[in-house]
């Protein structure tokens, strides 16, 4: 279950339809990933903070060794956790 609340976030964010039902508690989802996160988490992850967020992230990482970059993303309103 940590994996799966792990995956969903890093590799399903720009989907398309991300409004699907929950395969573990089979209720309607708005947005999966932070229903994962909320519900079914672990209890040492923390929540999400109730109420809209309107921020917008973009996180640049250089690694000096040979020059690559790192980008990471707030998506889809799902937060920072």
């Amino acid at each position: 279950l940590e994996q799966l609340c792990i995956h969903v976030p890093l590799y399903h964010t720009n989907e398309q339809e991300f409004s699907v039902k929950c395969n573990l508690c089979q209720r309607p989802t708005h947005n999966y990933a932070v229903h994962l996160h909320d519900e079914h988490s672990p209890e040492q992850h923390p929540r999400s903070i109730a109420g809209p967020l309107y921020a917008f992230s973009l996180v640049v990482c250089r690694r000096k060794r040979d020059n690559c970059f790192l980008v990471v993303q707030e998506s889809g309103s799902m937060g920072f956790w």
